[in-house]
């Protein structure tokens, strides 16, 4: 508010004395092969860079929030499509465990499972990259963390308790913009038939 009265008294400023210091001002005399010379005085020029000076302070910021909230956006956007994906793809082929006897690693931060079509699937975190098998699914993944959990919906304590499978990923959007965190439940289609007491 402050910075747009001073605008307003600049402007009015200008408004009505600038004819009053063009026609104050002392012109050459006229020859007959000269025009009188035309300008801009001093104080002109000062209060035009004054006012550019200012709508410059106030637009620039509005232009540089706008492009650091498009950045954020765009960043966080992609983040959250990539660490969609692995949760879905970690998500089905839990479920297509066939029985609890596939499962040959259940640690909280590693799963190692066989599928009919393939053995030895494994997801964990290596630094800050996701791993399938030895293959990197997604990066600048920060957690990664597997919970299980028997029919009754307490922690399982033995691999053959195992009815449901919960998992954390945490991936970081880059830039200073923060993180995403996504969580899912999956309960491997085979491996129960009822869930008595399940909370």
């Amino acid at each position: 508010i402050v910075v747009q009265g001073l605008i307003i008294i600049m402007l009015s400023f200008l408004c009505k004395h600038l004819p009053h210091l063009r026609t104050s001002q002392k012109r050459q005399p006229k020859t007959d092969n000269l025009k009188p010379t035309q300008g801009f005085t001093l104080i002109e020029l000062v209060l035009s860079i004054a006012l550019i000076g200012i709508m410059a302070g106030l637009v620039g910021p509005m232009l540089t929030n706008g492009i650091k909230s498009y950045a954020m956006v765009a960043s966080r956007k992609t983040a959250l499509g990539q660490v969609r994906l692995s949760m879905e793809r970690i998500a089905y082929e839990i479920r297509l465990i066939p029985n609890t006897a596939s499962i040959d690693i259940w640690t909280g931060s590693a799963i190692q499972f066989d599928l009919p079509t393939e053995a030895n699937i494994s997801y964990s975190l290596t630094g800050s990259n996701l791993m399938r098998s030895g293959v990197v699914i997604a990066d600048n993944v920060t957690v990664l963390t597997f919970s299980y959990y028997d029919s009754s919906g307490n922690p399982a304590a033995a691999v053959g308790d195992i009815y449901r499978i919960r998992f954390e990923i945490t991936q970081n959007t880059g830039n200073g913009f923060g993180s995403i965190t996504v969580r899912n439940t999956v309960f491997p289609r085979r491996l129960a038939t009822a869930y008595a007491n399940f909370q």
